[in-house]
């Protein structure tokens, strides 16, 4: 955390128009943290409390006011948003891919490593990867409720 919050500040101290220095977060300083998903057990109240800091220094900085929208921060910019990288979703998408590499590699080290967890519950991550997928299966469902009901 404190090599990301460093990359973020010097990221921000220099004089780069705003679109260049979310360009430059998402490609210098979220790949500190995407390194460790799934290797390091982050909680959700850690990843938050990582987001509202970086939202913070943005606000400092001045690239973000302090009563502005934060979901406009995560859209595309050709939308009309910033274009930063959200990590949460960046969380959940390296957790659910690093479980279906585990599941479908055929390498003899993933091999051993589904094994040892074969007589024992789930590792982490995949525990994690299936509970990832059931939200968002509950919340597409509700979703596609409430379009059906808009319709008809």
């Amino acid at each position: 955390m404190k090599k990301y919050y460093c990359w973020v500040r010097q990221i921000l101290k220099t004089e780069l128009y705003s679109k260049n220095k979310i360009t430059a977060i998402n490609a210098l300083a979220v790949p500190v943290l995407v390194y460790s998903f799934g290797i390091l057990n982050w909680s959700r109240k850690e990843i938050e409390k990582i987001v509202r800091k970086k939202i913070n220094l943005l606000t400092i900085e001045g690239i973000h006011h302090p009563k502005a929208d934060v979901n406009r921060l995560y859209i595309k910019r050709q939308n009309g948003g910033c274009g930063l990288v959200n990590l949460e979703t960046t969380h959940k998408t390296a957790i659910v891919g690093l479980s279906e590499c585990i599941k479908q590699d055929e390498n003899r080290l993933a091999r051993l490593v589904q094994e040892y967890h074969a007589g024992k519950a789930e590792c982490s991550v995949q525990k994690e990867a299936n509970l990832i997928k059931q939200k968002h299966m509950i919340q597409k469902t509700a979703a596609q409720n409430i379009k059906k009901q808009r319709i008809g």
